[in-house]
């Protein structure tokens, strides 16, 4: 009887958004904390900033390392976890840059990157075949003036439109 009651308490709890919520709010806390702390274990001369060597240093640091795993960062390649938190382009991480850094990159892909990732290709596709296009009319133009001998005046093009947003 007892354990058809816990039972039943269990699952009304995980069915309850705000106790789902409190517990999100809980764990991500507890996330942040833990990064906090590796940022200052990684931080060897307490500047409150990351260099490319130091994150090198946890990366070949066995203990860090396996901590870095064991808050869902697997990363093999310090250049490329330094260029993808590093987004201010300073050459330096900065303690908000790195828990930003690794929200970000905390598991596998989302279906909401995945969609964003897909929106963002669509538009550059877009962009690069209008600019194209604008290319080679330009280009066309300047072939002709040469093979007539006029002076070549650039050719008006109207500017690209204005992307819509569709996801």
């Amino acid at each position: 009887m007892t354990g058809v009651f816990c039972s039943n308490a269990i699952e009304t709890a995980q069915r309850n958004p705000e106790v789902i919520a409190a517990s999100l709010m809980v764990d991500r806390h507890v996330y942040s904390e833990n990064l906090r702390n590796l940022f200052k274990n990684m931080d060897e001369d307490d500047s409150g900033l990351i260099t490319l060597s130091e994150l090198e240093n946890l990366l070949n640091n066995e203990m860090l390392n396996a901590h870095l795993r064991a808050l869902g960062l697997d990363v093999g390649e310090a250049w490329t976890l330094f260029r993808l938190i590093d987004t201010d382009r300073s050459g330096v991480i900065e303690i908000d840059e790195f828990l930003r850094g690794c929200e970000r990159l905390k598991g596998g892909a989302r279906g909401i990157d995945l969609a964003t990732m897909g929106f963002e290709i669509r538009n550059l596709g877009k962009k690069l075949a209008g600019f194209m296009k604008r290319s080679e009319a330009q280009l066309e133009a300047m072939a002709c003036h040469l093979d007539s001998g006029t002076t070549y005046a650039p050719v008006q093009t109207p500017p690209p439109p204005t992307p819509t947003v569709n996801a």
